[in-house]
């Protein structure tokens, strides 16, 4: 859910940004946006001589062919993250006219086209 709603508070973020460069330079930044959940390894990776913090395997790879083929302005997700947000968000389904590299015909790709308001307790 917090992965989401930072999708889409990014989405939402760039539109004055993008205005904005649209009018000093005459270019606009358009970005799309993945999310996926699932098990990742994240640790030091690398050799002595150059060590980066990362997170690598299938759950990181998934997400970033997600945020790959997602057109500017629009946030792909996983059918198990729709499953997670359940009535929380409103999606599209795109079956799997979405081909992601290394996944099987079948992986479902969803549009999220927005979330609900966190209801006060």
């Amino acid at each position: 859910m917090l992965a989401c709603h930072a999708a889409v508070d990014m989405i939402k973020g760039s539109e004055k940004l993008r205005a904005e460069l649209k009018e000093i330079y005459g270019r606009e930044i358009n970005f799309g946006v993945g999310v996926h959940w699932g098990k990742a390894v994240v640790s030091n990776i690398g050799s002595p001589f150059r060590i980066d913090y990362t997170a690598i395997g299938d759950t990181v790879n998934t997400v970033a062919r997600l945020e790959a083929n997602a057109p500017g302005g629009k946030i792909y997700i996983s059918r198990v993250v729709a499953d997670i947000l359940g009535d929380c968000a409103d999606v599209t389904s795109l079956g799997d006219t979405v081909k992601l590299k290394g996944k099987a015909s079948g992986f479902e790709v969803l549009t999220l086209n927005s979330l609900k308001e966190k209801e006060d307790d």
